[in-house]
């Protein structure tokens, strides 16, 4: 079940297309903070955020 909920997940994710947008120019520590910040924070917060 927690599986079908993860590859249904990563299904939504993968349409928006993320992979074509060029992170190159954003520092490494950049991304890693972004990342924490998106796994630790709620929905809301992140729909919010600037």
């Amino acid at each position: 079940m927690a599986m079908a909920r993860a590859m249904k997940r990563a299904e939504e994710i993968s349409a928006f297309g993320l992979e074509r947008v060029n992170l190159s120019p954003v520092p490494v520590n950049r991304l890693n903070t972004l990342a924490r910040y998106g796994q630790l924070s709620k929905v809301q917060t992140i729909e919010r955020a600037p």
